[in-house]
């Protein structure tokens, strides 16, 4: 019982590092995209 809930937090975490990481490339991604539009 107790690793399955250490198991459960460190998936948690590991998806929201994941989901930080793809919003911050989402983010430069269309940033560049504006750069290109706009010149």
């Amino acid at each position: 019982m107790e690793w399955g809930k250490i198991h459960y937090r460190e998936f948690n975490r590991r998806e929201r590092d994941i989901k930080e990481k793809l919003a911050d490339t989402l983010t430069k991604h269309s940033q560049a995209v504006q750069a290109i539009n706009n010149s």
